[in-house]
């Protein structure tokens, strides 16, 4: 999230001096960056923020509340997405970058997740909370372009992990079966359970060069939305498939939270949600596809 959709924004659409002033910091890791797009009532409806940016003595005043955005009281700098012209939609929306120690920015206490627990969650509230005209990144109204093309990118990224959670979880099925002893032999020799590595196996490899074509694309500056999308739906959903048949390998010691096959499920079934739900992929793949 940091290097992602915190970071990359100034990368693509700020001017020197933003790069200049934020850049160093967040790329030795001196200081972290928070990405705030989701409000109580814009998940998926990203284009339909409540969050107001309202000029003032040369700059902008923010009033809002972003909610389940990571990093949130430990980050330095905040990528705030809220409207400059309410009721105009995806047009309206403009990106402003806020320091953490910003008057009027208040962040709620940690939500308590289900998984990722190593990772802070937490609402935003900006209340008056000022910002300068060299703090808007972009010009107006272009707040909702630097979101999605921050989101295209955060999705590779998100495949990625997607994809070292179903492969750690492989990897430790196939070293489970090779020990664990049923009917007086290892149950890797057991057919039922070769057929779930190998699927396990089948979806790993795909779903890893889905993810490589992504992001290789976006290095190259092509057009990437469609193929991380792809990636995304496809490595976050054989993530959750992959969990749950290796949680089976290991049988009732899956379910013990001695062991990490209980971690890696609650850990998995978050990528199907954030940068974007599954469902929410499935739209804009089937959109990229009716635009070609």
């Amino acid at each position: 999230m940091h290097g992602s959709v915190g970071t990359e924004p100034i990368v693509l659409f700020g001017n020197e001096e933003q790069k200049r002033r934020w850049l160093p910091d967040l790329a030795t890791g001196k200081k972290l960056a928070a990405f705030a797009l989701t409000e109580p009532e814009a998940g998926s409806d990203a284009a339909h923020l409540k969050t107001v940016a309202t000029r003032r003595n040369g700059g902008y005043v923010l009033n809002g509340t972003k909610i389940f955005i990571t990093n949130a009281g430990e980050a330095q700098l905040y990528v705030v997405m809220a409207t400059t012209r309410p009721g105009a939609g995806a047009e309206g929306i403009s990106t402003f970058l806020v320091a953490g120690d910003s008057p009027g920015l208040k962040v709620g206490p940690r939500f308590k997740k289900m998984g990722l627990n190593g990772s802070a969650i937490a609402e935003v509230h900006l209340e008056d909370c000022a910002v300068g005209e060299t703090d808007r990144l972009g010009d107006e109204g272009q707040g909702f372009r630097i979101a999605m093309r921050a989101l295209d990118s955060g999705r590779i990224g998100i495949s990625a992990q997607a994809i070292g959670l179903a492969q750690g979880a492989l990897d430790d099925a196939i070293a489970y079966a090779r020990e664990r002893k049923q009917f007086g032999r290892p149950i890797a020799e057991l057919q039922t359970i070769q057929n779930k590595i190998a699927d396990m196996t089948v979806k790993v490899r795909a779903a890893r060069w889905m993810t490589w074509k992504a992001a290789a694309l976006c290095d190259a500056g092509q057009p990437f939305t469609k193929d991380a999308s792809m990636a995304k739906l496809f490595a976050t959903d054989a993530a959750m498939d992959i969990t749950l048949d290796a949680l089976q390998v290991f049988g009732g010691y899956g379910y013990l939270e001695d062991y990490p096959m209980a971690r890696r499920v609650r850990d998995a079934k978050a990528c199907q949600i954030y940068e974007g739900t599954n469902q929410v992929q499935r739209v804009v793949i089937a959109r990229e596809l009716v635009r070609a």
